[in-house]
């Protein structure tokens, strides 16, 4: 990613045995010790807001554009061990605000790069966005923390637009 200019990631500094050695990131990440599979994700207020939305989509875009061209020489990925096929890109595989650096309240670089492998973008995108937006079920919604429950389909356009998707809405006319 480095090589790509994406500076939203820790930088591999070396091999200490058989661990990676990477850059620290100052910043915040809003990792929440009690959640569990089906409970909401609690998150702080400012990873809740429109600003973290905008630029979670950001970091998310200029992550899939520096993506595009690398073409990996090893394809050994833990989830997915192929190479990537026409289309798809290298890619987190895990986006969500509990693998997001947050300084001032924004999403500045994505950590736990454990779960990359190839995806399509648009799926990459979906899967993002169903995290950030959240997209999920209104007890869920207040469990994270968000109380009065927000339109989830304005922050889904917030997520898109910010994103920069225009083929979206020919899709959705369509």
């Amino acid at each position: 990613m480095e090589a790509a200019g994406f500076a939203g990631a820790p930088r591999f500094l070396g091999v200490d045995g058989s661990r990676e050695v990477l850059t620290f990131l100052e910043g915040d990440v809003p990792a929440d010790p009690q959640w569990q599979p089906g409970r909401g994700h609690r998150l702080p207020p400012f990873a809740r807001s429109e600003a973290a939305l905008v630029a979670a989509a950001g970091l998310v875009r200029q992550l899939h554009e520096a993506a595009r061209g690398y073409r990996p020489a090893d394809t050994g990925y833990r989830f997915h061990p192929c190479p990537p096929r026409a289309g798809e890109i290298v890619s987190h595989g895990d986006l969500g605000p509990w693998n997001t650096v947050y300084q001032g309240g924004v999403p500045v670089a994505f950590i736990d790069w454990d779960a990359a492998g190839p995806v399509d973008p648009v799926v990459d995108l979906a899967a993002a966005a169903w995290e950030f937006v959240p997209l999920a079920p209104p007890a869920q919604l207040r469990e994270a923390g968000f109380d009065p429950v927000p339109d989830i389909a304005a922050r889904l356009r917030l997520f898109v637009d910010a994103y920069g998707l225009p083929e979206l809405d020919r899709a959705l006319a369509a």
